[in-house]
């Protein structure tokens, strides 16, 4: 067995993969009015990004419960104005509960349409400074590590068009949600949620199915790029290839203040005993109609990296939300240090939304 141990490990050993490296030597100007340097200009139209469609997958998780889900959304982004809207729906049922109440819940539904106006739109040209070639000089190896030598040659004296905006909107959200109560995770210091007719016990983990109709007053910034260059440079006699410069971004962020003027919950609650499902009576159900987010939306994934590094359509995007909804909720049991304000606020019933995908 150690021999084979030692055998393994030594093949792992023998077939590590030589890292790669690269280095500039020098980054050269080339004048955009070089006749060596052959500009082709295929577009440059922020319009081109201002509307998507996309589809993702992704998680919504909160303190007792959370779900896969895939979306599917659209943008339309006129002058002025910003106009977008989704649909979720559940791929797999509840995955935080590990009871079998899940079966029971309300099926994972989120929608959402937001409206924007722009009390600032500008399309302005920006400085544009792209890499028209580069030259291989060399490679060296000591053995583990290959580094590749090479000069870039780069102009400048263009411009690219990008629109930013900044705007206050209204969104609208409908969604399907459900309270697992779990007597373990909750905290009972705090205020009863729910209380039973006949001041009957509450079980120590039920299920209360109930709908979400809530409204966002925020402030939202977005921008756009859309612009596809072809460059064709020539060093002493010598063609570096054809590099084509192109990008077709947006991105969407927010902060929205919550109001949900109304939240319809069930009458009764669900609970197991044994093999079977029960329900009680509800008497009276305490809400929350206030909350917040944090609101992002880009095509702009990974910036830095090689494989992501030119954003553009069809490509990946993510979008995602931070905050507390309104709804029905128990605070999460103590288990935050420090100060009791600060244990107040973290142990509040958080949620985070988060999906990747593709747009077109």
């Amino acid at each position: 067995m150690k021999r084979k141990f030692f055998f393994i490990a030594a093949c792992i050993i023998g077939i590590s993969p030589i890292i790669k490296a690269q280095k500039n030597d020098k980054r050269n100007y080339v004048s955009p009015l070089d006749s060596n340097l052959r500009i082709t200009k295929k577009f440059d139209n922020v319009n081109r990004a201002t509307w998507n469609i996309g589809a993702v997958a992704g998680v919504d998780v909160s303190s007792f419960n959370g779900a896969v889900y895939g979306e599917i959304s659209g943008s339309f982004c006129p002058k002025r104005f910003i106009f977008r809207g989704s649909f979720a729906v559940p791929i797999t049922g509840e995955i935080i509960s590990s009871s079998d109440l899940y079966k029971k819940s309300n099926p994972y539904q989120n929608i959402t349409l937001v409206g924007v106006f722009n009390y600032k739109d500008v399309t302005e040209n920006v400085p544009h400074e792209p890499t028209v070639g580069i030259k291989i000089l060399g490679s060296s190896s000591n053995g583990t590590t290959t580094t590749t030598t090479y000069n870039e040659f780069y102009t400048d004296g263009q411009t690219i068009q990008k629109r930013n905006s900044k705007g206050l909107g209204i969104t609208f959200n409908s969604i399907s949600s459900n309270l697992f109560y779990d007597s373990a995770k909750s905290n009972p210091n705090k205020t009863q949620t729910v209380t039973l007719e006949n001041n009957q016990n509450l079980p120590n983990s039920f299920l209360l199915k109930y709908s979400n109709t809530f409204f966002g007053l925020g402030w939202h910034l977005s921008s756009f790029e859309s612009y596809k260059y072809i460059y064709e440079y020539t060093y002493n006699g010598e063609k570096l290839g054809k590099r084509v410069v192109k990008q077709t971004s947006f991105k969407h962020t927010a902060i929205e203040f919550l109001l949900a003027p109304g939240i319809k919950h069930d009458p009764t609650i669900i609970y197991a005993n044994g093999n079977n499902f029960l329900n009680a009576n509800i008497k009276d159900v305490k809400t929350r109609i206030w909350g917040f987010r944090l609101v992002a939306s880009t095509n702009q994934l990974f910036k830095g990296k090689k494989m992501f590094k030119t954003y553009g359509k069809p490509g990946f995007y993510q979008n995602g939300e931070l905050g507390m909804r309104p709804g029905i909720f128990y605070h999460k049991q103590g288990q935050a240090d420090g100060a009791q304000w600060i244990q107040d606020i973290l142990n509040q019933p958080f949620y985070m939304k988060y999906g990747i995908g593709i747009t077109f």
